[in-house]
């Protein structure tokens, strides 16, 4: 399939951006990231500070549209890029999740930031790029009976763009060679003239290559504050770290202690990512609300290979 991002690579377009797990799972499959978008100032400084590719915009995603996204990137482009609707290989995002987590308690249907994730399906479909294909991720709150009129909502939107089909699965990172058990919503939408949606197989775990102790050596124990009950670190990996902190403390042969950023990093497969011009809690939020780097890149690297067919 010929693709027109300005080179043999499939393009890429990246919402609610963060830190960039999608993207950068996405690049490691094959895929070059043209542009990017998010509201945070945390996450555009991030994506200077670490010379990623592809051009960032800081917006209120209520206010972007596809032509919006297409001037822009062609504009920016010194001519290499001329985007056209239905140009675009791939859409990732992960909008916000705040109004669905469990782990929310003041979590609400009625959370206005829950209408980006309808928002999304008509920026990357029918209404706004008509992309090839769209991967769109959540949490599993999606499918608690508090999120059904929601539910409801998002899959109409997803039956009104009649130019595609999509799939929609719960996948569990940890299953994709990530280091944290992290259940997540995953919606794939192809368009029909592209392929057929379809979802990697899971890979087995291996407690040699995720427990705690197999990445961080030095750790001998942990336990959550929620949870007092203590894991050996060797034969136990962790649960998903969240954005809000998620009491997981550690023990190194000395003492119980809070897990530090630095260990964060390695456990979000950021080592070699510079955060360290931020602070802590906009580290700890940055990478608690990304998508697993191993995870976006099977799930990617199967669009390309096996939708796409790149």
């Amino acid at each position: 399939m010929q693709n027109t991002s300005g080179n043999n690579s499939p393009s890429v377009v990246s919402f609610f951006h963060g830190v960039g797990g999608m993207s950068k799972g996405a690049e490691r499959a094959g895929f070059k990231p043209i542009y990017a978008t998010d509201y945070w100032p945390v996450a555009e400084q991030a994506f200077h500070h670490n010379n990623c590719e592809g051009f960032f915009e800081q917006a209120n995603f209520f206010t972007i549209n596809g032509k919006h996204i297409m001037d822009k990137v062609s504009s920016l482009s010194a001519n290499t890029i001329n985007l056209k609707y239905r140009d675009i290989d791939l859409v990732v995002s992960g909008s916000p999740c705040q109004g669905m987590s469990s782990v929310n308690p003041s979590r609400s249907v009625y959370d206005f930031k829950n209408m980006l994730m309808m928002k999304q399906i008509r920026v990357a479909g029918m209404q706004g790029l008509g992309a090839k294909v769209a991967w769109f991720e959540q949490v599993p709150g999606f499918f608690d009976e508090p999120m059904k009129a929601l539910r409801r909502d998002v899959l109409a939107v997803l039956d009104s763009q009649t130019d595609y089909r999509y799939e929609i699965k719960v996948l569990n990172a940890l299953d994709y060679g990530a280091y944290q058990s992290r259940d997540r919503v995953t919606i794939i939408m192809v368009r029909k003239d592209v392929g057929l949606p379809g979802f990697p197989e899971a890979q087995p775990v291996y407690l040699s290559k995720c427990s705690l102790r197999s990445v961080l050596p030095h750790i001998h124990a942990f336990k959550y504050d929620k949870n007092q009950s203590a894991k050996t670190a060797h034969d136990n990996y962790i649960n998903t770290m969240t954005a809000s902190g998620d009491g997981l403390k550690v023990f190194d042969g000395i003492e119980w202690r809070p897990i530090n950023v630095q260990e964060r990093l390695i456990l979000s497969h950021l080592e070699g990512y510079d955060l360290s011009i931020f602070s802590e809690a906009d580290q700890v939020m940055l990478m608690g609300n990304m998508v697993q780097i191993p995870f976006a890149e099977a799930i990617t690297m199967y669009i390309r290979e096996h939708i796409l067919k790149f």
